[in-house]
């Protein structure tokens, strides 16, 4: 399967090792171990919605996720579109370095209030991501395949529109637009659109291309009436696997099951049932310790342990990627993702053997007692 990509702006700007992967046919085994390989906390994925029967194979996996949104992609093919008149005296003016502000300035302006897939997602703070529009837009200004412009009207700025287009003058892509609050409801927008079609249609590309949350009726009506049509949708899934993040200091500590750990859980009728299958009693010390064992462990360690007053476990969700032995010491690396204010705290206890390779991702909820 194609590789999950770091992504290293979102990376620094939410403080997580953040990656994404677009793909056409979700391959769960290979998409877990790369998860696991590279301590991905978040993974934005995106995956074809014609394809959403096979979607449930997430749950699989083991990581906690949640659907974040449907984007839906538009197609307009401006080599054969008789394009609107354009009705306002609009202006286009390329942004550069000298006035990259005024593009920096409004986009918070125009975008306040406005909800993309990062605000599904509780482990992101909204003011980070606001600020990830000023960074994509600015990010088309002086590069190659890629353009920003200021909308002006009537010596006014009233918008700003980005664009990219391939080398093959066939495909370009509206990829970001907006109009101030103040000059909102007179056809600016529209306007923006067509201006943008005339510009690439003169340049002789065939298709222009637009995307946005299914939400979004109003951008939607506009392009529906500009001669683009719906030609397809992903469904945005975040997968928080927070391997690698921790908002408090990351708690070690070793743990053996012993043959005492097996019998004070009832195990007893486990030992039983190999031996009569003919295990020697030598052996034993090398078989597999049952999940529920070390489950059992992990909650009481984390309800007496864990927090100074205790704590009560609510949910528990464990991922095992390799078996637990008798008799070896494993690592127990405990990180926490979130606490709130009623004291309700989420936390990954991740099991390794003693060679480093990751057995156990158990996450858990907690409630801790005042």
């Amino acid at each position: 399967m194609e590789a999950i990509t770091h992504s290293k702006k979102e990376s620094s700007r939410f403080n997580k090792k953040f990656y994404r992967l677009k793909t056409e046919t979700l391959e769960v085994p290979g998409l877990q171990e790369q998860i696991t390989d590279e301590g991905v906390d978040i993974l934005v994925l995106r995956l074809p919605s014609s394809g959403i029967d096979n979607h449930h194979k997430l749950s699989t996996m083991g990581f906690p996720y949640l659907h974040a949104d449907t984007l839906v992609y538009y197609k307009a093919r401006i080599s054969e579109l008789e394009i609107n008149e354009i009705r306002n005296d609009i202006t286009f003016i390329r942004v550069n370095k000298d006035n990259r502000h005024e593009l920096e300035n409004m986009i918070p302006v125009i975008f306040e209030g406005y909800k993309n897939h990062y605000y599904s997602n509780p482990y992101l703070e909204p003011a980070k991501i606001n600020a990830g529009y000023v960074e994509w837009a600015v990010s088309y200004i002086d590069k190659e395949n890629k353009i920003s412009w200021l909308v002006e009207k009537e010596d006014k700025i009233v918008g700003f529109a980005t664009c990219s287009f391939d080398d093959k003058g066939s495909d370009c892509r509206f990829v970001l637009f907006g109009v101030l609050p103040d000059y909102a409801g007179q056809g600016i927008y529209s306007d923006m659109i067509r201006s943008a079609q005339e510009y690439f249609k003169e340049k002789g590309y065939v298709n222009a291309w637009a995307s946005t949350q299914v939400q979004n009726y109003t951008s939607q009506k506009v392009w529906s009436r500009e001669g683009f049509f719906v030609n397809h949708s992903y469904e945005t899934y975040h997968i928080n696997a927070m391997l690698s993040f921790s908002s408090s200091e990351v708690r070690d500590v070793t743990f053996t099951i012993t043959e005492d750990d097996l019998k004070r859980n009832g195990s007893d009728r486990y030992k039983s049932r190999h031996l009569k299958e003919g295990v020697r009693e030598t052996d034993y010390e090398n078989r597999i310790v049952p999940p529920a064992i070390v489950e059992t462990y992990l909650s009481e360690y984390l309800e007496k342990e864990f927090s100074e007053k205790g704590a009560k476990l609510i949910t528990s969700s464990n991922v095992f990627l390799a078996p637990v032995s008798l008799q070896k010491e494993y690592n127990t690396r405990i990180t926490t993702q979130s606490q709130n204010d009623k004291g309700v705290k989420t936390v990954l206890a991740t099991v390794s053997d003693p060679k480093g390779n990751r057995c156990l991702l158990s996450y858990n909820m907690l409630l801790k007692q005042f």
